[in-house]
């Protein structure tokens, strides 16, 4: 009997159990879905390489020469003078060493090439004789290291020369016109950019005769008597003279 009565009970819960999990409508229901992981993945670093840096080269400065290459140049020079041999062989004091002072005009047509104008006048004497001398010559130069301060360079040229003989005193004078011809080799020393140092050797040729005359006092034979012979004029030319010559020079650049 009591089994029949906890039956009775237990059936309709057991029932109720059944329907309430099978969820038949209209009873409401809800789903819970199950958890979901969202992983955010952050996106690689971006890397940005710097651009690259130019750097332009600092501009070169070039230093120019303290050089000028005038049109023209002016120089003061002195100038002494060898010579072998004889003029006239009326005597053995012809060629005297001799000096004197003259003036060169320069130019640069560039910065090697140049020219060089001058004139000089010289002089020498010994006892009873005198010589006198003035070479007008006209030179090519040639400056090997243009762009220095020191200049070496070599020059030939020509011209001619006019000489004066005087013996005794003035008694017998005996005047020449010879050709002359140089060559040689110098220095030019920059002062400033505008002063300057000329120094050169050259080595000359002189041939004669262009021309000549001679006059002879007119008492001669009486101031000289003994060596009046001179008074008879002439004498035999020596056709070709060499010598050597030094010069030295201040010059102003226009």
């Amino acid at each position: 009997m009591k089994l029949l009565v906890i039956s009775a009970f237990a059936l309709p819960a057991l029932f109720y159990a059944a329907v309430s999990t099978a969820h038949p409508a209209p009873y409401y229901h809800t789903h819970t879905p199950p958890a979901r992981t969202v992983v955010v993945t952050s996106p690689p670093p971006v890397v940005v390489a710097p651009a690259p840096v130019v750097v332009a080269p600092a501009p070169q400065v070039v230093e120019q020469p303290d050089i000028e290459y005038s049109p023209l140049s002016i120089a003061l020079r002195g100038t002494a003078l060898g010579t072998e041999g004889y003029k006239i062989h009326l005597s053995d004091l012809e060629n005297p060493a001799m000096g004197g002072i003259g003036l060169q005009f320069r130019s640069r047509f560039d910065e090697h090439w140049g020219i060089e104008l001058a004139a000089d006048f010289l002089m020498g004497s010994t006892e009873d004789y005198s010589q006198f001398q003035l070479p007008l010559t006209l030179s090519l130069l040639f400056h090997l290291f243009p762009e220095s301060r020191i200049q070496p360079y070599v020059l030939a040229g020509g011209g001619i020369q006019f000489t004066e003989l005087e013996y005794l005193g003035g008694a017998y004078t005996h005047s020449l016109t010879e050709l002359v011809g140089q060559i040689g080799l110098g220095v030019d020393v920059g002062i400033t950019r505008r002063l300057n140092v000329t120094a050169d050797l050259r080595f000359l040729g002189m041939y004669k005769n262009l021309g000549e005359t001679y006059e002879i006092a007119a008492d001669c034979h009486s101031v000289l008597g003994s060596k009046s012979a001179l008074c008879n004029g002439g004498g035999e030319l020596d056709r070709f003279n060499a010598g050597l010559q030094f010069t030295a020079g201040l010059g102003y650049k226009f």
